[in-house]
């Protein structure tokens, strides 16, 4: 007897599964009207389908994008400052160690201009007697 109440209540639930529910069919209803009004909001926010508007709405609409604005210029501002602080930091940082670190630039600027000059040398040498034919010099420095 136990099987056979568990099929009839089976059958009576596949019933009931196959037409949507009046709660889901009232929800379905509700989010296309919303969807259908951001949609129609968003084209006005990008100045669409402003003809029909009146003076009221297009009021609205303007106070609507000034808080916009407004809040794009906070998260902004917040960010510069952000930005801003850890660039002190980062002066900070660098005033606090800035002997070794200039110290370690000129040294390094050193080798460079060296390295530099010698490849310029060379190439000079090398390059000015392939372009002879030309009437122009060329000058090619090697980095590395």
């Amino acid at each position: 007897m136990d099987v056979i109440a568990r099929y009839e209540s089976h059958i009576e639930n596949v019933g009931k599964l196959d037409r949507p529910s009046l709660e889901l069919e009232h929800d379905c209803i509700r989010l296309s009207k919303e969807l259908a009004n951001k949609s129609r909001n968003l084209r006005q926010m990008n100045g669409e389908d402003l003809e029909e508007l009146n003076i009221d709405e297009l009021q609205r609409l303007e106070k609507e994008i000034e808080g916009c604005l407004n809040r794009v210029n906070q998260t902004k501002g917040a960010e510069l400052m952000e930005a801003s602080n850890q660039l002190r930091q980062d002066i900070g940082m660098l005033s606090n160690g800035s002997v070794t670190f200039e110290s370690d630039i000129s040294t390094a600027e050193e080798g460079w201009l060296s390295e530099s000059a010698t490849n310029a040398s060379s190439c000079l040498s090398t390059d000015s007697s392939l372009d002879d034919h030309s009437g122009t010099d060329t000058l090619s420095l090697k980095l590395g």
